[in-house]
């Protein structure tokens, strides 16, 4: 497999070195994310997709064979400092600088922009290393001379010949057009039918104008209706309000009001073209009144992606469907079996079993040991980790800004916690027991019997209601058992008037705690994370070595395999290095190993769940947090729910902190639901689940809360 991937890593460096392409331009040739192309040239990760291979191999046989007089008919471009397209051009544009003749007048607009990308090459002294200091003084000296004639050519474009001199550009060279257009004020002097006229001619497109403020300013009206005459450009208005990760600037015409946002998007949604993962950016999106995004668009955009989602499952009946099963088995002795298949997972519960343990207490118990809404140290396992998410669920997913991460892993916990409390919730009925009667137990009697803490109260839905009359009640006792705990907290009881009075929504993440430094985090430094990315991630430089050495990710590697530090490649040495210097790992004779089990248990568990509970950890555990935090690695925090907790918690009350939330909180206590047939009564069913997940999660919590103030005040 090493050799498979050094031999693809060498054919994408010919490929480059043979055609002149961007890194980007590459990237989108072969099918893949900038981010993905440049871990496999760093040697980070093993392409292993066919079809991806069958690409590669294709652009190595088109460019290899490129004869030598094609190759350098090539135009010189400067795609940055730092892409290795760069090296391709460096012999021509020292060629090219060599045979500058001032007084050459004779130029085409495509000699021009070459002139002006040979000129960023000097600019940003992105020239061979070892080139002598006369010659790079005698080539920073030309400076002022390339800029004479660059300023000479453009100052000669007028209205009159605008359109034959611009209609020449070549596609690379249109980024630079545009810059050197508004830096030599030609769009002053050029009516804007004839200068729009000439950009369409050369193909310019619509991005491209909008990246550049000048011109968009410039040319007002003009650029308002080109962007209103076709639907397709609302995606345009996508990347600049929506999407996560704006890959480009985008200017809007001063005169684009937010009605022009609207119908435009309204266009895009109805037509044939609409790109789903754009349209379900739309749906989850914010409503932006200054952008024209309202519930009405969003609904629209909500309705077009579900029947787009419908008809392609209609054409792709063969698709695979992960899934999730729940049992209850009348003759398993062992409390829960899991089966893992090939794309579901089922869990069998043990009838006998579950009666055994249906009090009160085991009834919680069942939810940490049982159906784990929690790790060991009572991190909750619902929220979505950015450890969790794949490679192309991190990078190449299109994402909405504020938007709550929901990978694969995400949907498979949420999916499977929630069939068993289902499964729970009807077993305990079956056993004339209701789980919000174990709920209403915890706050009006075991808070006071275990911890002396007095006033809290639960009232439990009335026998006989309907779901929705439930979901409606258990969100308002909800919000009341917070305001409960934050008196209780700041104040050590419950005033009740205080209570009663207190009418603001309550805010998960302000949710204070008792215990002070409850919860450590990563600070900004990039030390840490650097570690984390190292030893953890499977991105990380240091997963492989050969064939034989390999491993999910670095900490695993030294773990499992005994690795000298010389088996390492001379690039993954300086990384090496760079954690024997954090006192991360220990060169012995023998092998590479990590100077501390504590440290790398500690490290392991804040890239999972980017928070450790410090009271969790043994004497030894706590030292080493203590010690991360002096270096300026973590800082200490307090409150109720980690970070990524509260996060969750709003993803599913409110929209808070995402704007794809469900806001079920906010849904049902403003009476947007109603329950007038069967359809509703099984979606309030659902959301009544989803409540009691969410709560019997919030009870785990504050007991913790109260544990951890008893054990340390002891």
């Amino acid at each position: 497999m090493y050799d498979l991937f050094m031999d693809y890593r060498t054919k994408l460096q010919e490929i480059i070195t043979a055609s002149g392409l961007s890194q980007q331009s590459l990237a989108e040739k072969i099918g893949t994310s900038l981010v993905s192309l440049n871990n496999w040239l760093n040697g980070k990760s093993t392409p292993t997709r066919k079809a991806l291979l069958m690409k590669i191999d294709d652009l190595y046989v088109k460019y290899s064979s490129l004869e030598e007089n094609e190759k350098s008919e090539r135009r010189i471009k400067y795609y940055g400092i730092r892409d290795l397209a760069t090296s391709f051009y460096l012999k021509p544009t020292m060629k090219f600088l060599d045979n500058f003749n001032e007084t050459k007048v004779d130029y085409s607009i495509n000699d021009i922009l070459e002139l002006y990308n040979v000129l960023l090459y000097v600019e940003n002294l992105a020239l061979p290393k070892n080139i002598e200091k006369k010659k790079l003084d005698e080539y920073i000296t030309l400076k002022p001379k390339l800029y004479k004639t660059i300023a000479a050519f453009f100052n000669a474009v007028k209205e009159e010949n605008a359109l034959t001199i611009i209609s020449e550009v070549k596609f690379d060279y249109h980024d630079d057009l545009l810059i050197l257009l508004a830096r030599y004020k030609s769009y002053d002097s050029i009516n804007s039918d004839v200068m729009l006229r000439a950009l369409r001619s050369s193909k310019v497109a619509i991005w491209r104008l909008l990246a550049n403020k000048d011109i968009v300013n410039k040319y007002d009206q003009n650029i308002r209706t080109l962007i209103l005459s076709d639907p397709d450009n609302a995606e345009q208005l996508i990347h600049k309000y929506l999407e996560k990760k704006e890959r480009r600037e985008v200017h809007l015409p001063p005169s684009f009001t937010k009605d022009d946002t609207r119908t435009l998007l309204e266009s895009y949604i109805n037509s044939t073209g609409a790109n789903p993962n754009y349209l379900q950016l739309i749906a989850s999106a914010r409503v932006m009144p200054s952008a024209g995004i309202d519930d009405k668009i969003k609904l629209l955009a909500k309705r077009k992606h579900a029947e787009w989602n419908d008809n392609f499952f209609k054409e792709n009946s063969g698709r695979v469907i992960f899934g999730t099963e729940v049992a209850i088995s009348e003759t398993q002795e062992e409390a829960v079996k899991i089966l893992q298949g090939d794309v579901t997972t089922k869990f069998t519960y043990s009838k006998k079993w579950l009666k055994e343990h249906s009090d009160n207490l085991s009834a919680l118990s069942n939810f940490i040991h049982l159906f784990p809404l929690v790790n060991k140290h009572i991190i909750l396992t619902l929220p979505s980790y950015s450890s969790q998410l794949s490679v192309v669920e991190r990078f190449m997913k299109v994402s909405g800004r504020g938007e709550y991460p929901e990978g694969f892993h995400f949907q498979f916990i949420d999916q499977s916690t929630l069939m068993q409390t289902m499964m729970y919730e009807k077993f305990l009925r079956s056993e004339n027991k209701e789980l919000e009667d174990v709920i209403g137990w915890f706050f009006n009697e075991y808070l006071k019997k275990t911890f002396n803490a007095d006033g809290f109260n639960y009232t439990v839905s009335s026998k006989g209601t309907t779901y929705l009359e439930k979901c409606k009640h258990i969100f308002s006792e909800m919000d009341s058992v917070i305001k409960q705990f934050k008196l209780y907290t700041e104040n050590g009881l419950i005033d009740q008037d205080l209570l009663s009075i207190t009418s603001e929504s309550p805010k998960y993440k302000d949710t204070p705690s008792q215990v002070a430094g409850k919860y450590a985090y990563a600070t900004e430094s990039p030390v840490i994370f650097t570690i984390m990315h190292y030893l953890f991630s499977d991105q990380s430089a240091l997963t492989y070595i050969d064939d034989k050495l390999k491993d999910e990710d670095f900490a695993r590697l030294l773990i499992n395999h005994e690795v000298n530090y010389s088996d390492f490649h001379d690039y993954q040495k300086q990384s090496l290095d760079e954690l024997i210097k954090w006192g991360i790992l220990r060169k012995t004779s023998k092998r590479l190993i990590f100077q501390s089990q504590h440290q790398i248990l500690i490290l392991k568990n804040l890239f999972q769940a980017e928070a450790l509970s410090y009271y969790h950890y043994s004497a030894e555990g706590r030292a080493e947090i203590d010690a991360m935090v002096s270096k300026g690695w973590l800082v200490m925090k307090s409150s109720l729910l980690t970070d990524p907790e509260a996060k969750y918690f709003s993803f599913y009350l409110n929209q808070q902190d995402s704007s794809n939330g469900h806001d079920l909180r906010n849904i049902y206590l403003h009476g947007s639901m109603s329950g007038d047939n069967k359809k509703d009564e099984n979606k309030h069913y659902q959301t009544y689940l989803i409540t009691l997940r969410l709560f019997i999660a919030l009870i785990i919590k504050i007991d913790d809360d109260f544990s951890i103030k008893l054990r340390i005040t002891e």
